[in-house]
């Protein structure tokens, strides 16, 4: 029996629907009753399948009930991006709660664990090279900090528990039921975007359904205790991504070129004026440097290893993104 949690979000629960294509019946750890989430989306023939068990990370009688009978666990629970909230709640979710979750995995004998981390764990590419497998890790954010802890203590508690263990980082992840691109979305739909470097700048991001298919190879075909960076494939220039998504909204954009100085001074602005009212600013420092600088990845690993390549293209994965966003009334 296979078990996931974080399975009511929008990578999990996009992973749920997945599994569901292939499997009789998948337990599901979460937190609160009636609080299922993007769960409820699933089609009533395939949510017949889940069995739901409610739980949290941060109580070990719970985890304890939860894990029995399971042979595998995909873990996807965890304050999965950076938010206006204390710092020791990424640790105290993401590192302790993880520990609890390891510990019941042993006392219930779990044969295999498959951990989404998140490319947050290496920081950014100093040096302008793709970033690897083997790349520094230096993460710049609480919640990279959060992560790249959660990944030692799964790899050390793993190896030493005989517990098999496969963990697949992705970056930045959009598509139906994510709410994080839902504000790029509305921006470029305004016509007006703010460019930095004429939009030359490439980043990463992979569509969620690329990145479920990258997580089943990985575990499929993935060597035991190593980890594999998954993305959409391809490498793209935000213009690129922005003319894309603004030629589907049906709307023509008005890019405006601005100094990257500017952007940053601006964002430092925001970000001590929010933090003086307690809120986490919706445009920071970091975002001029994402929007100005090259930071991409190498997952020669995952195309060698799991034979990983992207099976949505971009324009048709924004163009399904675009569709639901409409169909929910978010756009």
């Amino acid at each position: 029996m296979i078990l996931i949690t974080g399975a009511t979000g929008f990578i999990g629960s996009h992973l749920v629907e997945k599994l569901l294509e292939g499997e009789s019946r998948i337990s599901c750890l979460v937190r609160k009753k009636n609080k299922l989430g993007f769960l409820k989306e699933l089609p009533k023939q395939k949510f017949k399948k889940i069995n739901i068990i409610y739980g949290d990370l941060l109580d070990k009688h719970s985890l304890e009930k939860a894990l029995e009978n399971i042979t595998k666990v995909y873990h996807l629970a965890a304050i999965s991006k950076p938010m206006n909230i204390p710092k020791h709640v990424y640790y105290d979710v993401n590192v302790k709660g993880t520990k609890n979750l390891l510990d019941a995995c042993k006392n219930n004998k779990v044969k295999k664990m498959v951990l989404i981390s998140s490319m947050s764990v290496f920081g950014f590419s100093r040096d302008g090279n793709p970033l690897n497998e083997n790349s520094p890790q230096l993460p710049v954010s609480d919640y990279g900090k959060s992560k790249l802890l959660e990944e030692k203590l799964v790899l050390d508690f793993c190896k030493n528990n005989k517990i098999k263990l496969v963990v697949v980082r992705p970056p930045m992840v959009f598509g139906p039921r994510d709410l994080q691109f839902l504000k790029l979305f509305r921006l470029i739909n305004t016509g007006c975007f703010p460019l930095l470097k004429k939009g030359r700048a490439r980043f990463e991001f992979t569509y969620v359904k690329n990145l479920v298919n990258g997580i089943l190879m990985a575990d499929e075909k993935g060597k035991n205790l190593e980890s594999y960076n998954i993305n959409d494939g391809k490498t793209y220039t935000i213009k690129k991504v922005f003319d894309t998504i603004a030629e589907l909204e049906r709307k023509r954009l008005f890019p405006v070129s601005i100094p990257v100085w500017s952007v940053r001074l601006a964002g430092l602005f925001f970000e001590k004026s929010c933090a003086l009212l307690g809120k986490k600013a919706i445009f920071s420092s970091g975002t001029a440097l994402w929007m100005s600088r090259d930071n991409i990845m190498d997952i020669s690993k995952a195309k060698e290893e799991l034979g990983y390549k992207n099976e949505i293209p971009l324009k048709e994965s924004i163009k399904e993104t675009i569709s639901w966003y409409k169909k929910e009334g978010l756009l």
